[in-house]
């Protein structure tokens, strides 16, 4: 069965641990309890195999976790100058650099001393460790932020972002990660633990083996950019307001296009959303008889009865839902005798505030549901059972700005760039011993 944690490193490595020391347990009882034949010769091939594929396992996974690619990296170990902070500048806010920035003419006329200074010392910094990214030409405009001010901005996306704050976080030292997993999804068969069937003695004549499975997820960095045109007559006339702007702006951009990418995402060069088919997401289906485009109470328990947890109780999920649905939320009444009792209002009270939660399960909307009466309008998800994959440190990025893209409209140019991947790791509905299967991500057909 599935834990909540399974995919950290920790537990990783212990489950790992736990399986390579089964498996010669399960090759002692084949050589002790199977009659000589064919059928005992492969079954004792077989796990050999499994044995070593699972120390490869072991192997690949605490490398790649565990020792960082600098091939790509602004830091050089070996460089004396590498652990002394960001580079220095300046600066005293984002509003100040801007100001600079806007006043310099097309050609670098009248570029300040403290700009030349930072350009100065970013491509310094940058010939020293060997980096990547590239400070640019004046001529192209291209000019790299201090550190801190897109830390700023980097701080409010947790914030902003709903589904970041529940997920599974992977720090990432590498741009891909292979994590192993035991593949515990089916018990209707009696199987646990990765496919191992558990016999009582004297229950079955002969030991009948079964393959230990194990699976694999695949992390990699997508990059995600942003680009903002301020105009001259703002950074001129309000540069007060610019940091503010600029910082609210790419925050709460960059959420909404990552919320998108964790709900709606194909997976394809961006994070893979959790509404595309696959063993993490059930979609139930509609009540018999159900009218069109509606939302009941039975839609409610068929949907909470297929939600995985792993302790049977409610469990960590969310209901996630599109406002055209408020109508119908509002009016869901359980009947009790004569009358009923509201189900989303508090007591029934318009003049409140409604609660938002169903089945004591906190609500949240977002326009990235389908519309009232399609599939995925609403949804019951557990995004602890979400992976999101960052660069090693946490969530980073490089936000870049040019006067000289729209020179001619007198605007000034911003550019956000980060790395991230995401994806819902479970490979398959789990499979109780009795009952329908379940998942952590719960979907409800059309309703046409």
């Amino acid at each position: 069965m599935p834990e909540k944690n399974d995919l950290s490193y920790e537990s990783v490595l212990a489950s790992l641990n736990d399986a390579i020391q089964q498996i010669p347990l399960a090759k002692k009882a084949v050589e002790e309890q199977m009659p000589e034949g064919d059928a005992k010769d492969e079954e004792i091939k077989k796990l050999t195999k499994q044995l070593k594929d699972a120390n490869k396992s072991l192997e690949e996974f605490k490398a790649a976790a565990a020792k960082p690619d600098l091939s790509n990296a602004d830091i050089d170990p070996d460089d004396p100058d590498a652990n002394k902070g960001p580079i220095p500048h300046e600066f005293k806010s984002l509003e100040d650099f801007c100001l600079d920035l806007m006043s310099e003419g097309k050609n670098g006329e009248y570029t300040s001393k403290r700009l030349k200074n930072w350009r100065t010392a970013v491509t310094e910094y940058q010939e020293r460790t060997k980096a990547t990214q590239t400070v640019g030409s004046e001529a192209e405009g291209g000019t790299l932020l201090p550190t801190q001010f897109s830390n700023e901005i980097l701080q409010l996306i947790p914030q902003e972002n709903d589904i970041m704050s529940q997920a599974m976080i992977l720090n990432m030292q590498v741009p891909q990660l292979t994590i192993p997993i035991i593949m515990g999804f089916d018990e209707s068969q009696g199987k646990v633990y990765g496919n191992i069937i558990w016999y009582w003695k004297g229950e079955e004549q002969q030991y009948t083996g079964s393959n230990f499975e194990t699976g694999t997820v695949e992390l990699n960095l997508h990059t995600l950019t942003g680009m903002a045109r301020v105009s001259r007559m703002l950074m001129k006339y309000s540069p007060k307001s610019i940091g503010d702007i600029l910082k609210r702006g790419f925050a709460s951009g960059m959420s909404t296009a990552l919320t998108k990418a964790f709900i709606r995402g194909t997976g394809s060069g961006q994070p893979k959303g959790v509404l595309i088919d696959g063993g993490h997401r059930i979609s139930v289906a509609k009540a018999t008889n159900q009218i069109a485009d509606t939302f009941i109470l039975d839609n409610i328990g068929d949907m909470f009865a297929r939600l995985y947890s792993q302790t049977d109780d409610i469990g960590s999920g969310k209901w996630y839902a599109n406002r055209t649905l408020v109508p119908q939320l509002i009016q869901l009444n359980q009947a009790s005798g004569t009358g009923g009792n509201g189900v989303f209002l508090v007591d029934g009270q318009i003049q409140e505030k409604p609660r938002y939660a169903l089945l004591g399960i906190p609500l949240t909307f977002s326009n990235q549901m389908g519309k009232v009466g399609d599939q995925g309008d609403i949804g019951l998800f557990d995004f602890s059972q979400y992976l999101i994959g960052l660069p090693a440190g946490g969530l980073d990025g490089e936000l870049a700005t040019s006067i000289h893209f729209h020179f001619d409209y007198g605007s000034t140019d911003f550019r956000w760039t980060i790395d991230i991947d995401g994806q819902p790791w479970w490979p398959a509905e789990y499979k109780p011993p009795y009952g329908d299967s379940q998942a952590p991500f719960i979907i409800l057909d059309e309703r046409a």
